[in-house]
């Protein structure tokens, strides 16, 4: 992602997807030049705390893929996320809320 970012420097770059060890793989995000990076919405909460603090250390944003995820009105509760992110299988659209 690095070369790609010198390359094309105006977009912005997502890092896909987080499943575990949510620090430590924004940190390798984000050093590698990603503006976003996912974590699944179906993870253990500390995943998504480590990778929000990651986002608050370096700046790179967090957006939570919740695909998947069956208790998808009580995981949004807690209101952590940047972005989230809801990836229909049936009709392949994205909605995405800030």
């Amino acid at each position: 992602m690095t070369e790609l970012k010198k390359a094309f420097p105006g977009p912005e770059y997502l890092s896909d997807k987080i499943a575990d060890g949510g620090g430590y793989f924004a940190d390798m995000a984000h050093g590698y030049g990603a503006d976003y990076v996912t974590v699944l919405g179906c993870v253990e909460d500390a995943t998504i705390i480590s990778a929000l603090k990651a986002a608050e250390k370096t700046g790179i944003k967090v957006v939570a893929d919740m695909l998947g995820v069956r208790n998808f009105y009580e995981r949004n509760q807690k209101n952590w996320m940047q972005w989230e992110c809801i990836i229909s299988v049936f009709t392949h659209r994205r909605i995405c809320r800030h």
